[in-house]
C-alpha cells in the first residue's frame, strides 16, 4: 500500500503514521509485559503475606495498568480479523 501510493507519487503520510504508532504500541507492550514477568519473578520471592500485597499495589497493578492501555490503543487500530484476542466489549457484554 506504501510502495504503491509512493510509485504514484502519492503520500504515504497517513499509512507511515499509523504504522509508525503501531510499531511503537508494540515495543510499549513488549517492554510492558517484560517488566511486568520481572516484577511477577520478584513477587514469587516474597513470602510475607503484607509485602507481597505491597508489592502487587506498588508494581504490579500499575505495570499492568500501562500495559493495558497500550493493548487497548493497539486494539482499536488492528483489524478484528487479525486481533488474537477477545475484545474488551466482547468480555464485558458476552457475559452468559
Amino acid at each position: 500500500c506504501v510502495e504503491g501510493k509512493r510509485k504514484c507519487s502519492l503520500s504515504a503520510d497517513p499509512e507511515m503514521g499509523i504504522l509508525e504508532k503501531v510499531d511503537r504500541l508494540m515495543a510499549e507492550i513488549e517492554e510492558g509485559t517484560t517488566l511486568l514477568d520481572s516484577a511477577a519473578e520478584t513477587l514469587s520471592g516474597i513470602e510475607d503475606a503484607q509485602e507481597q500485597a505491597e508489592h502487587c499495589r506498588d508494581m504490579i497493578v500499575p505495570l499492568m495498568t500501562s500495559l493495558r492501555s497500550s493493548v487497548d490503543s493497539l486494539e482499536v487500530i488492528c483489524d478484528k480479523k487479525v486481533w488474537p484476542y477477545p475484545s474488551t466489549g466482547a468480555l464485558i457484554f458476552s457475559v452468559k
